[in-house]
């Protein structure tokens, strides 16, 4: 009876387990649909400066994977949900964040997708603590961008997607833990 028991309250807890998941005070549901497809979370990272912890950014993909070529590479759904921290990132900081992690990670790209680039930091705005980004990508579509519950537009192209997703996922992202975090490494 007591196996029968400890077994039930194992299968309870790894179904709560299932369901969301938690870094740094911040929980993300562990799957999203989008466009009829349910995307898996893959990981959560957490965005420090200095000592402050700015955003968690949570990975979805359709095809979980810790490879980081694979998840920028791959010609799948995916969305990167970015939950901020920090009491108040400006525009012109997140504006300045993306140009650095462009150039940074994407030099010979960037140039290719730069008026793709121009449209989006236009469309950054302050964001406070509590507030969202998100970043989705649909094969055929392009990268939607909602910045605090709004949606901005999409940009067309899987270019400029894998200029974007390189930001986190590439060779030199705004920190290592965030990029392994997001790779759920």
């Amino acid at each position: 009876m007591k196996k029968l028991i400890l077994a039930g309250a194992s299968m309870l807890l790894a179904s709560s387990l299932c369901f969301s998941a938690e870094l740094a005070g911040v929980t993300l549901p562990d799957s999203a649909s989008v466009s009829g497809k349910t995307l898996k979370l893959n990981g959560l990272g957490v965005r420090t400066k200095l000592f402050f912890k700015i955003y968690v950014a949570g990975l979805y993909l359709e095809t979980p994977t810790h490879d980081d070529t694979q998840a920028i590479t791959s010609e799948e759904t995916k969305k990167v949900v970015m939950h901020f921290l920090y009491k108040k990132v400006t525009a012109k900081q997140l504006v300045d964040a993306w140009e650095d992690g462009f150039k940074d990670n994407s030099p010979a790209d960037a140039g290719k997708v730069k008026n793709e680039i121009s449209q989006f930091e236009s469309w950054m705005s302050d964001v406070t603590a509590g507030q969202e980004m998100t970043f989705t990508y649909v094969p055929g579509i392009g990268t939607t961008v909602e910045v605090a519950g709004k949606g901005k537009g999409t940009i067309p192209g899987q270019d400029f997607m894998r200029v974007l997703f390189r930001v986190w996922l590439g060779t030199t992202p705004p920190t290592g833990d965030l990029k392994s975090g997001m790779l759920g490494k």
